[in-house]
């Protein structure tokens, strides 16, 4: 096991502290060790879950809640063959299974989806650690190498029994300070007075309950790469202004929150990643030259 996580930058220091919890518990003979991290999508949820996954060097076994889900849905995995249906092990056997021989991480995401009897079921998986398969009796897990991560989104309510069992946080946005070491971390050219620039429309989106969908940080630093390119390509202030708010809000109806003009908003975005756009290299295929010949100046 590491030591450290690495180059990770924690978004929300109660997750993390939860999170280290989490694994110190694990090997708890009276439960398996969970973690129940809710919030706005792309507060860092999932990227905390494939973090511990990392940290351990364990086995990440993913599954996405779809609506309706239910309890068959993670107990097995059906395809349908020439001979009709075969079912092999879902999520849950397949992450128990996997526990008696190494670390493993079972990542179940955007619980809201899930029918509520999914509560339930994995209330009673994480506080008795054992299922039972019809041919084969009770299977036990590992529970030394067992930690369950659960998402959701804060559109509906867990169990009050689940979030009693789960080391439970209520992960939001990452700070200025934060937000700003991600985006630089992951397009590096840029500088602090930059990040101010485009994450105070963001911040103001964040803060509106109007909003339907609020940009999430992984969104802003594509965003921030795409600018840096129209920006070095010469672009107006009124078309950079348009395809920055066009990705901030992609649903039409909240691009009525941005109080100010699309040519007001590009002249800032303009001002501020000017001086950095020497240390950018615009991509170049065949598509791009047809592109770049295209765009409004």
């Amino acid at each position: 096991m590491k030591t450290s996580f690495g180059d990770y930058i924690a978004t929300d220091f109660y997750a993390v502290v939860q999170a280290h919890r989490a694994i110190t518990e694990m090997g708890d003979p009276q439960k398996v060790s969970a973690i129940l991290l809710d919030g706005p999508p792309g507060t860092g949820k999932t990227f905390l879950a494939r973090t511990i996954s990392r940290f351990l060097d364990a086995e990440l076994i993913h599954f996405q809640f779809f609506p309706g889900c239910g309890r068959s849905d993670l107990m097995w995995d059906i395809s349908v063959g020439r001979d009709g249906k075969t079912r092999d092990d879902g999520v849950i056997l397949r992450a128990l299974r996997k526990s008696r021989e190494k670390k493993t991480v079972l990542l179940l995401d955007e619980l809201d989806k899930a029918a509520v009897e999914v509560d339930s079921f994995l209330l009673n998986f994480l506080n008795e650690g054992h299922l039972y398969v019809q041919g084969e009796g009770l299977l036990e897990v590992g529970r030394s190498n067992l930690i369950v991560c659960i998402t959701k989104n804060d559109q509906r309510d867990a169990s009050h029994a689940l979030i009693r069992r789960c080391r439970t946080v209520l992960m939001d946005w990452p700070n200025i300070k934060t937000e700003t070491a991600i985006m630089k971390s992951v397009v590096p050219v840029l500088t602090d007075e930059a990040c101010k620039v485009l994450l105070e429309i963001p911040a103001r989106l964040r803060r509106n309950p109007e909003v339907r969908k609020a940009p999430s940080t992984p969104e802003i630093c594509r965003t921030a790469g795409d600018l840096l390119e129209l920006v070095k390509a010469g672009c107006n202030a009124e078309v950079i202004g348009v395809y920055y708010i066009s990705c901030l809000c992609p649903l039409p109806q909240d691009r009525k929150w941005v109080e100010k003009s699309p040519a007001y908003v590009g002249l800032a975005v303009q001002e501020a990643l000017a001086p950095l756009v020497e240390k950018v290299d615009i991509s170049h295929s065949a598509f791009s030259d047809i592109l770049f010949k295209t765009l409004p100046k």
